[in-house]
């Protein structure tokens, strides 16, 4: 079991796409990756404790609250385009992909968002 668990703790910490973990229940990120890291230019710490919205620009943010809002009453994989907030200050369009996921701990949201500017 320790080791299945590591890993795929090794497979999330070294993903191409930054992985965003959100507790259903509170709203806010319970865990991300290295990539997270990366595209948001705030650190682990930085990132543990915060409701995504913060992870998109000010004007859109209630639009994707609402998108995170539908997804989990839906309890439905979903996958949009949108734009996320870089550590400089710009944002950076992505592609966001969804899924639900219960457990005996309760319910998350993981979200994988993929860096899509080259294809821009």
């Amino acid at each position: 079991m320790r080791e299945s668990e590591e890993r795929f703790r090794l497979f999330f910490e070294n993903a191409n796409d930054a992985i965003f973990v959100m507790d259903v229940r509170t709203g806010r990120l319970l865990d991300a990756n290295k990539e997270a890291e990366r595209l948001t230019g705030r650190s682990h710490e930085e990132l543990m404790g915060i409701y995504p919205a913060e992870l998109f620009p000010p004007a859109e943010a209630s639009h994707y609250e609402e998108r995170f809002r539908l997804h989990t009453q839906k309890g439905e994989a979903t996958s949009f385009e949108g734009e996320v907030l870089a550590g400089d200050g710009r944002s950076v369009p992505v592609y966001i992909s969804t899924n639900l996921l219960k457990s005996e701990d309760g319910e998350v949201i993981l979200a994988i968002f993929r860096d899509i500017s080259g294809y821009k």
